[in-house]
């Protein structure tokens, strides 16, 4: 019998959060912004690295700044969950802007209005990738770590071995005396968790519920792209 789901540390619904939990020392709000920066910061400096942006500096310094510019205004969030869209984007055009003030600021450039329709098409295009690689290997990390928790490392090597080379998950059951059953039933379990883990980052991205199936599997074609 498969041990139960502890308790989500992180609320499904961050926009409420954020909505309901204002200032400084709202715990919940903190939570919010330390999951944000956890998740976001990787692919941010990632996609930063492909620009020309880089020239300015370290791409993970500039978003550790752009992070303590912006998210340090708990209006910064609540205008998020106001726009509507997604919070990648949200996050990748404030990063953008965010830079073009620096580069304003240092060199005492003309200002720059909205990006342009095709760049921004782009620069989303670009980001997309990045982010999905990103947000997929963050759900594998989440999924291995509540399998270890439970003392079932066992079934996420058999995910691994599942969807590894051909023949990995025949060697895994002959290793560890396993039955064809047994290991399809682990395969079952670890990948449950994966795809949870999937739909807390898209719900956490701004996704309703309804629309996490279609969003993770948008996501994933464009790595395909």
């Amino acid at each position: 019998m498969e041990t139960a789901e502890r308790p989500e540390l992180f609320p499904s619904t961050p926009s409420s959060m954020l909505l309901h939990c204002r200032g400084p020392d709202c715990d919940g709000r903190r939570q919010v912004v330390r999951r944000i920066m956890g998740i976001y910061a990787s692919p941010l400096a990632a996609y930063l690295r492909s620009t020309s942006f880089r020239r300015f500096g370290d791409p993970a310094e500039m978003v550790n700044g752009f992070f303590a510019s912006r998210l340090d205004d708990d209006q910064y969030l609540v205008r998020w969950v106001s726009s509507g869209i997604r919070l990648r984007r949200w996050l990748i055009n404030g990063l953008l802007l965010y830079l073009h003030e620096q580069v304003r600021s240092e060199r005492r450039h003309r200002r720059l209005g909205v990006l342009p329709e095709s760049l921004a098409a782009a620069v989303d295009r670009g980001f997309e990738q990045v982010y999905a690689r990103s947000l997929v290997q963050q759900a594998m990390d989440i999924a291995r770590a509540r399998c270890e928790a439970e003392g079932q490392s066992l079934h996420w090597a058999s995910f691994l071995a599942r969807h590894g080379d051909a023949g990995a998950l025949a060697a895994l059951r002959q290793a560890h005396g396993l039955s064809s059953g047994q290991s399809s039933h682990m395969v079952r379990v670890a990948t449950a968790r994966f795809r949870k883990a999937l739909v807390e980052l898209v719900l956490l991205d701004g996704a309703t519920p309804g629309e996490a199936d279609l969003e993770i599997q948008r996501l994933l074609r464009s790595l395909g792209s």
